[in-house]
């Protein structure tokens, strides 16, 4: 028998809670679902029995702790997610935690909801697409395929009828967007710069002195020499600028940038093309 979507999103949110505040409780799950206490007994018993191994009753704090040795399934950055949306519905969820990341970047829903259909129905989509080359804006026909969300900005990457090539358009330099009733022509698996992955090697900034570079080992890396981080080939450039990593080592220096690319040299063909 299929478990309920409803069940599984607050099976979700027992896994949140238990992993990232080290167990669950009735009165916790309470406050975040505003359930009854014999219904949360309900649900924690049910979870429990359809994923045993992973709590364990803890009768003197009066709560399920998660296990040590059991995996975290569930992301800091969701966890976070799940609590502020929670918070935002009214309930006693994360008082005292701050979400202060900004984004930038303004989305219009008439914008977002065309770009979605047409990566949904596999259709072209005309944009008045503003750019550094075209300040004042220019008309485009576009063949979307992903929506993508990097650091602060949203992206849409799309095969342009004007440059004859797939690119990258951020979503606040959209205006506005019509969906055409024309079929896309080049698809995702066309695209060589999605379909294709690159690892980003990540390291301690080389102008660290010995002992900086073991904090950043420690911080970012669990200790090891150097991270790898794999990436669409077409995203790459967004993820270095996310992680806040230097390209250009001697120029970008500590105290401003900590990591540098490692493999800089072999990622330089896939820097930034024109838009």
């Amino acid at each position: 028998m299929k478990t309920p979507r409803a069940t599984l999103e607050r099976y979700r949110l027992i896994e949140a809670i238990g992993i990232w505040e080290g167990g669950i409780s009735n009165a916790r799950l309470r406050d975040l679902t505003g359930l009854h206490t014999v219904q949360v007994s309900r649900l924690i018993a049910s979870y429990i029995e359809a994923n045993p191994g992973l709590l364990e009753h803890e009768q003197s704090a009066k709560r399920y702790r998660w296990k040590s040795n059991a995996a975290a399934t569930v992301s800091l950055d969701e966890y976070l997610s799940i609590l502020v949306t929670l918070q935002r519905q009214g309930k006693q969820a994360a008082e005292f935690i701050h979400e202060v990341r900004v984004d930038l970047t303004e989305i219009t829903p008439s914008v977002y909801t065309v770009l979605n259909a047409a990566c949904a129905t596999s259709k072209a989509v005309k944009i008045s697409y503003l750019s550094m080359t075209n300040p004042k804006g220019q008309t485009r026909v576009i063949e979307p395929h992903s929506l993508i969300h990097v650091g602060r900005r949203w992206h849409v990457r799309a095969w342009c009828r004007l440059r004859e090539r797939f690119s990258d358009f951020n979503l606040g330099r959209i205006r506005a967007a019509e969906l055409l009733d024309e079929p896309s022509r080049h698809m995702s698996e066309d695209d060589d710069g999605w379909s294709h992955f690159v690892d980003i090697r990540i390291a301690p900034h080389r102008h660290l002195s010995s002992d900086q570079a073991e904090v950043v080992k420690a911080e970012l890396f669990g200790g090891a020499e150097k991270w790898v981080v794999q990436s669409r080939k077409c995203l790459a450039m967004y993820v270095i600028q996310e992680l806040r990593a230097a390209t250009d080592p001697d120029a970008q220096r500590p105290p401003d940038y900590q990591i540098e690319v490692a493999n800089a040299i072999e990622l330089k063909s896939i820097m930034f093309s024109k838009s």
